[in-house]
């Protein structure tokens, strides 16, 4: 098989006819004669045209850049959003590859969506009308903005208000619910904020919430003789304790209370307002002279009508059940029975109680010396 300059050269198969030639812009097309023979069989001679054609060309884009808006790292890009930019009258479909070689050679496409965590260029192979495939570079910059390290959720006490600041490092700041662009805000209730912070020509926008610090719940006040104890749940530990506004102790343990009403408060770790709530140490009587001089007049137990599950009975010395305390009679007795003045006696009483809050029943149980007029 060999090639010629002329028809005539391949019939006279002469020399060794021609091996390359060179199209350019003078001379754009070429007749070259093909001969074919196999043994002595006739030879076959054929005319091949060549023809100079130009490569598809591809616009000169600049690196596009790639901003990783959530800050994960990565960012998905889709490489056919990027043809229009690339080519102008392209014609068919282009494929993508990873290298310069790859795209030349057609070997090894990829898919047109790609993800990317760094600077990162891919190949194209295109072709516009009537010009010949051609392949062409799209590179990608992978940028991030930034989060900021010192704009954390904060806890405020109610009806107060705090200052939120990104903190430095950024080329611009944007709270959303209200415009403002400086790095920190002011007098900011509780709620949820977001800042759009700016770097490297991207952005990230950085949620904050400001919450209202819960209260703590004083869940019980244990009482054993003049020792209170006092249990707390909810809001912030550790807790902070006070007895009647005294100054504020990290035990929850109190001794030596006296007998009567206390005011217990309790705050957080998060320094707010104390919450407060009043007990009692009920005074045991064991003497009453019913006698109408105003003094001892009255085995007197009012107090049990602020307690949970209240018991007040006396008997006799034979067991026999002389009163029973109620709402109706005020948890107080006047040594009497069904209306009549008992004699001047010891007498046996139960009282028993449990504090508000508290799942622990106090129960006493003593003799009581009536000293009546009777």
């Amino acid at each position: 098989m060999k090639y010629f300059e002329t028809e005539q050269d391949a019939k006279d198969n002469i020399s060794a006819g021609i091996t390359n030639f060179e199209l350019n812009d003078i001379q754009t097309s070429k007749e070259v004669w093909i001969r074919v023979q196999i043994g002595t069989c006739e030879s076959v001679i054929e005319k091949i045209t060549f023809t100079l054609n130009h490569l598809s060309v591809a616009n000169i884009i600049p690196p596009i850049e790639i901003c990783d808006e959530d800050l994960s790292n990565d960012e998905e890009i889709v490489l056919s959003d990027y043809i229009d930019d690339l080519v102008t009258n392209i014609y068919g479909s282009p494929t993508y590859y990873l290298s310069e070689a790859d795209a030349k050679n057609r070997r090894n496409a990829i898919s047109a969506t790609r993800i990317i965590n760094s600077d990162q260029t891919f190949w194209v192979r295109f072709k516009q009308n009537g010009l010949c495939e051609n392949v062409a570079p799209i590179h990608f910059i992978f940028k991030q903005s930034g989060k900021s390290s010192t704009l954390k959720d904060v806890t405020i006490c109610k009806g107060t208000t705090t200052t939120l600041d990104a903190g430095p490092g950024f080329k611009t700041y944007e709270w959303l619910h209200n415009g403002d662009k400086n790095q920190s805000i002011t007098n900011v209730p509780v709620g949820t904020y977001y800042v759009k912070l700016g770097l490297n020509g991207c952005f990230y926008t950085q949620e904050v919430k400001v919450i209202e610090a819960e209260d703590p719940t004083i869940q019980s006040i244990e009482i054993q003789g003049s020792t209170v104890t006092i249990k707390v749940t909810g809001s912030t530990p550790p807790y902070l304790y006070s007895l009647d506004n005294g100054t504020f102790q990290s035990s929850n343990i109190f001794t030596n209370v006296t007998l009567g009403t206390h005011t217990i408060s309790v705050k957080s770790a998060d320094n707010c307002l104390p919450i407060s709530k009043e007990f009692s140490l009920i005074k045991l009587i064991n003497f009453i002279s019913p006698n109408g001089d105003g003094k001892n007049d009255v085995l007197d137990y009012s107090q049990l009508k602020s307690k949970i599950n209240p018991k007040f009975v006396i008997y006799n010395r034979k067991g026999k059940l002389l009163f029973t305390g109620s709402e109706a009679n005020n948890y107080t007795w006047d040594g009497k029975l069904n209306g009549k003045a008992l004699p001047s006696d010891s007498y046996w009483y139960i009282i028993e109680w449990t504090e508000p809050n508290s799942t622990q029943t106090q129960k006493f149980e003593d003799w009581i010396l009536l000293k009546s007029t009777y």
